[in-house]
Formats: C-alpha cells, sequence, structure tokens
C-alpha cells in the first residue's frame, strides 16, 4: 500500500480521516487549559464517548489497520502515514498532527498490556497487533508483531509531535502528559496515557479535598504518589491499569509528574466517578441530647438540587440563609439504617453517599453544634470515635498506648442510639 491522501477538513471519504476529526472532537477542545492534556482509551472509554456506535475501538483500529502497509510493499508497516506526518511537520502546524488515530491505537493496546499484567516490550507489540490484526492464528501474530515493533520507532517520533504541539498549545489544551519511559523506551509515550482513565481523575478530586490542595498546597511530587498510594489502599472505584500502574515501580517519575499536574490544575470541585458533583452523607452526634442526625455540607455551586434515594425516596436539598450545611426535605431512614445499607442518593447533577467505616471520627462543629462525622481523626485536637463492638477492646488499648492521657469512653445512651437518632 502506498501513502494515502490527505482530505480537506472534514472529508470522511476514508474511515482514518473520519477518525482524525473524531478524535480532536473528543481530546482537543479548547478549555480553561488547567486540566492536563491525557489521550487515555480503551473500550469502555471508547463506548463512553461515542454511545451510538456499535464497536467504536473496532472500528478505530480496523480504520488505522486498512491504512498501514502489512504487505510490506513500501518496506515499512507504517510507511502510508509517513508522507502526512512529514508535510505537518514542514507546514505551519495549525492543527493537530494527523496521526491522532494510529496514536490513539497504540493506547488501547496500552491499556491491555496494564489490564492483563504482561508488562514487556514484547508484550505490548503482542497486543498492538492483536488491536490492529484480531482473529490472527498465534504463528501469524508473531510475525506482525516483530512488524510493529521493527517500525516502531517512526509512530515514537509521532508521539514527539504530539508532545510537541500539545506544548506549544498548553494556553487551550493544557500541559502534555506525554512522557517516554525510563524503562520501556519508544513504547514509553503511549503507556504514558494508558495509566489514568477519566473516572481515576475524577476520583483523585476525593483526596485533593481531603489535602486541601486548594488551600495548603500541592505536596511535593513524591510525597504526594506516597499520599495516593497510601489512599488507594482501600477499594475507591480505580482502574486496574491505575491501581497497576501504582504498584509498579517502574512508573513512579510518570506517576509523581502527572498526578502534580493533576493536582496543581484542580479546580476544587470534588466529583463522583460518573462526572457528578460530589455531596457527602455526613452524621451528627449531639451527646447532651442523645440524639443523631443527617448533615449534607455545602459544596459551591450547588444552591438545590432534589436527590433520589437508593430506596425511591425523594430528598431535597437547599441552601440556607445562613449556616454551613444544606437544608434537607424529605422522608431519610435513621442513621443508622443508612449506614448500615450504605445509603445513596443521586440527580442528574450530584451524587451522595453514605461511606460507613468501622471506626468512624467525629469532631466538634459550631455550625452543626454538636460532633460531625469527618472523613479521620486530626492529631492534637479532640476526636469523638464511633467504633464496632468488636474493635472496642483492640482499639483501647491503641489508645491506651499512644493517645494522650485523659481520654475516656462514653456509654451509647440511651442503650440502641438508632432509637433515638432524629
Amino acid at each position: 500500500m502506498g501513502e494515502i491522501t490527505l482530505h480537506a477538513p472534514g472529508n470522511p471519504d476514508v474511515p482514518y480521516w473520519s477518525w482524525q476529526q473524531r478524535l480532536e472532537q473528543a481530546f482537543l477542545q479548547p478549555s480553561s487549559a488547567r486540566e492536563p492534556f491525557a489521550m487515555f482509551l480503551d473500550e469502555e472509554e471508547a463506548r463512553r464517548v461515542w454511545p451510538t456506535d456499535d464497536d467504536p475501538a473496532g472500528s478505530l483500529a480496523g480504520a488505522v489497520s486498512a491504512v498501514l502497509d502489512w504487505a510490506g510493499t513500501g518496506g515499512h508497516v507504517f510507511g502510508p502515514l509517513i508522507p502526512a506526518s512529514q508535510r505537518w511537520e514542514d507546514g505551519d502546524r495549525s492543527d493537530p498532527p494527523p496521526t491522532l488515530p494510529l496514536l490513539a491505537v497504540t493506547v488501547m493496546a496500552a491499556c491491555q498490556m496494564h489490564h492483563d499484567s504482561s508488562a514487556s516490550s514484547a508484550a505490548y507489540f503482542i497486543r498492538l497487533a492483536q488491536v490492529l490484526r484480531p482473529g490472527l492464528a498465534p504463528q501469524e501474530l508473531q510475525y506482525v508483531r516483530s512488524q510493529l515493533s521493527s517500525g516502531f520507532d517512526v509512530v515514537a517520533h509521532m508521539w514527539r509531535q504530539l508532545d510537541r504541539w500539545i506544548g506549544a498549545n498548553s494556553d487551550r489544551f493544557g500541559p502534555s502528559t506525554i512522557k517516554d519511559h525510563p524503562h520501556w523506551t519508544r513504547i514509553g509515550y503511549p503507556l504514558s496515557q494508558a495509566i489514568i482513565k477519566r473516572s481515576d481523575r475524577t476520583a483523585l478530586t476525593v483526596l485533593f479535598s481531603a489535602l486541601d490542595v486548594t488551600g495548603r498546597g500541592v505536596p511535593e511530587a513524591p510525597a504526594l504518589l506516597q499520599y495516593v498510594r497510601l489512599w488507594a489502599a482501600r477499594p475507591r472505584g480505580l482502574s486496574v491499569q491505575f491501581t497497576r500502574a501504582l504498584a509498579d515501580s517502574r512508573n513512579q517519575g510518570i506517576l509523581e509528574e502527572h498526578l502534580h499536574r493533576l493536582a496543581t490544575a484542580w479546580d476544587g470541585i470534588v466529583l463522583t466517578a460518573d462526572g457528578r458533583r460530589r455531596l457527602e452523607f455526613r452524621f451528627v452526634i449531639d451527646l447532651d441530647e442523645g440524639s443523631v442526625r443527617w448533615a449534607i455540607p455545602l459544596v459551591e455551586g450547588v444552591v438545590a438540587d432534589a436527590l433520589v434515594l437508593d430506596d425511591g425516596e425523594e430528598l431535597r436539598i437547599s441552601r440556607p440563609a445562613y449556616g454551613s450545611f444544606y437544608q434537607l426535605d424529605g422522608r431519610l431512614p435513621t442513621v443508622s439504617q443508612g449506614l448500615a445499607r450504605r445509603m445513596k442518593g443521586k440527580s442528574r447533577r450530584c451524587a451522595a453517599a453514605a461511606d460507613p467505616q468501622p471506626i468512624m471520627a467525629l469532631r466538634e462543629d459550631a455550625d452543626a453544634g454538636a460532633w460531625l462525622s469527618v472523613a479521620g481523626v486530626q492529631p492534637f485536637e479532640d476526636n469523638l470515635l464511633v467504633v464496632e463492638p468488636y474493635l472496642r477492646a483492640e482499639l483501647e488499648q491503641v489508645l491506651g498506648s499512644a493517645a494522650e492521657p485523659g481520654w475516656k469512653v462514653i456509654p451509647q445512651t440511651p442503650p440502641g442510639c438508632c432509637s433515638t437518632e432524629s
């Protein structure tokens, strides 16, 4: 196969160029330029971005495969794309490089490599061969793997072209996260894009909020990575790719830079995995009254909403004239019942969930007028701990050896706290 012809923008005669336009629309829309540019793409993400396509990942891979020189007539499997890439390099470079479909497919292969934990250069090119030439017999697959590997220097150059172009247009698209890898040369570029998917980015906003990066500043990159690893030790709904990348020390440099840029660019809005504004079901304990009640802290930009709870009941929230908690209007379960079932609520814009733990910390809150449940214990301040009975003896032993003198056990009054909740 010879060189493919560049068509005018918007002309979809060749599927490859149709996918060039679709990828530009999906990943290269000008924004506030705060969030770093990344081109994560696997089958799940492709279905999310192009929900009306039956098999968008397969269609994209097929469009790329159709323009490559599998027969070797030009001496290079990626040869048909080189002239278009070179003309772009020699031109004014006002548009993105004409290689987005090929680069996106290399990311899809990198995602599969992370997913099955076969971390080696040979494993990557097998995954890329499977993406581009599905259904081949093992012997044929090995030949295609060799073709792709021997010609991949050209693809690495195309990644560097895109990296430079994003860097020159960072005011429109954010800073680039495209990086080489200290261990996996050449394939490091697609691997750098296959680490953190969109849902991981939104999940990380919870940690950024807990670290108060907008108020206290972003920790140094090595420290931030350590915080992320500690935070990710509990189930957080993170992708397999990100979880495995965190566990692999060879990714440390890429992760440090990527995470630091995400934290620096964070706009202060906490999101759920599906992109909704995240609200928190917290609870307040009034020891004087012996009562427990729900509370939802205010979040910026949400004045009022109506959440549908997991039992079908509607909960209406509204911002009060004063205070830092929403007014709640609706039939809520008792706190013990809601915690037991991990109560959830959702609207088109927002989502909230209860997050019960065997040991839960509360701190005195002036607006709540009592003890408010919080994410964790605050050192050198008074904390109230709500503990599952089976952990009481173990916790008392820890407190006896580690806490300052003066702590005490407050009996649940009256017995069966759920009966006094309001």
